[in-house]
């Protein structure tokens, strides 16, 4: 209606880890060598070639990508991604396209569970390709973690569970801790208003049992808690007289509706990279088939032979001061990076770091193969060290 036309031969592909704006620091450049696919590859070394994964999980948290386009007019967008972490239902993204919604079909994206990477493509409700207007120029991509169909029902489970609690301590507030089982507290005439409560509670868990159903399209674990707490209720309501012999199972069961409630906020995805392009352009395959993932392992199996996987960074011959780390890969990569800026660029004195296992390192200091300097070490570890001769006064 506006005159605006498809674009024709544009293929215009951003890596996902060349994000310019993120709205925490820990939603960095991340590795992933489980497929021969990803951008930039390698089978053996370390390529900070995706971003998102468990970092980006939590409603609110956005990523921003900045790319040029050569000209204006339509475009599609496909993801490269990976949704490998809640099994049967969806992980959910607002896109946002120069700071606004474009369209009712982005503001709420779905990714379904898959092991391997896919291409997710933008597209209405019959399945035809989403077409985005962008201007000659820069452009710029929001995603953000979202709820989306969810919300409305875990908002309700929420509510829920405040009302469970509730019932509870009235309950107790008559029973004590440690009720009697032996003796009949008639609960349902000392409190009708909260027997009718757990009802009435058993009732609306089941109907969003089947609401999450037809979300997500089958009964699993989604669904298991939902159910098991809408029976007990229920058959509390009908039973009074055993209440007090439930209380434990009670409070078990709203725990694991909360321990529930704050899984499934849980949204993670990872993106490899996105494609701007034409609409009849053709998108590469997102993951590798066959043959190429077993040449992909067996080169990775023959790598462990020779690969160092301890070391961090560049690694110096001679003598250099070796440093253990006992910590995650992502903080000793850190470290490294300071040792190289400032230690060793202010003194000379090259440092090779490794990280280690805790339980790895008392033996080999037992055994005369320890490192020149272990760090992040258990506050309790310096005195079995000390009786060991293996702590060195800095003083």
């Amino acid at each position: 209606a506006k005159g605006r036309r498809p674009v024709e031969g544009q293929f215009i592909k951003v890596q996902g880890e060349s994000a310019q704006f993120r709205s925490e620091p820990t939603l960095y450049a991340i590795n992933d060598r489980t497929s021969p696919t990803t951008e930039p590859y390698h089978h053996s070394k370390i390529r900070l070639n995706a971003i998102g994964g468990y970092r980006w999980n939590l409603p609110g948290q956005w990523i921003k990508w900045r790319f040029e386009v050569p000209e204006s007019g339509l475009y599609k967008i496909v993801f490269k991604a990976r949704q490998n972490s809640v099994r049967g239902s969806y992980c959910n993204r607002r896109l946002l396209i120069n700071g606004e919604v474009p369209f009712l079909e982005t503001d709420n994206l779905e990714f379904r569970y898959n092991n391997n990477w896919n291409n997710y493509t933008i597209t209405t409700a019959e399945g035809e390709p989403c077409l985005f207007y962008l201007e000659k120029g820069e452009n710029e991509l929001h995603m953000e973690v979202t709820l989306g169909r969810l919300a409305d029902l875990l908002r309700a489970v929420e509510d829920t569970i405040f009302q469970l609690n509730r019932a509870y301590r009235k309950i107790l507030m008559v029973t004590s801790a440690n009720p009697d089982p032996y003796r009949d507290y008639q609960l349902d005439k000392l409190m009708p208003d909260v027997i009718a409560l757990l009802g009435k509670q058993g009732a609306f868990l089941d109907a969003l049992a089947a609401q999450l159903r037809d979300y997500t399209g089958e009964r699993g674990t989604q669904t298991a808690i939902l159910t098991q707490m809408a029976y007990q209720l229920r058959d509390m309501a009908d039973k009074p007289y055993t209440i007090h012999r439930r209380m434990n199972s009670f409070k078990e069961n709203i725990g694991a509706l909360g321990a529930w409630l704050r899984e499934m906020k849980v949204q993670p995805i990872d993106i490899d990279y996105f494609v701007v392009a034409a609409p009849e352009q053709k998108i590469p395959r997102a993951d590798a088939g066959f043959f190429g993932k077993m040449w992909h392992e067996f080169r990775g199996m023959i790598a462990s032979f020779f690969e160092d996987y301890q070391s961090i960074g560049d690694v110096h011959g001679g003598e250099a001061v070796r440093v253990w780390a006992v910590t995650g890969r992502d903080q000793a990569q850190l470290l490294k990076q300071m040792i190289d800026d400032t230690f060793t660029a202010q003194t000379g004195i090259p440092v090779n770091l490794q990280y280690i296992q805790q339980q790895v390192l008392m033996p080999a200091v037992v055994a005369g193969r320890g490192p020149d300097v272990a760090s992040n070490l258990y506050r309790n570890d310096p005195i079995n060290y000390a009786i060991r001769n293996a702590v060195v006064d800095l003083t």
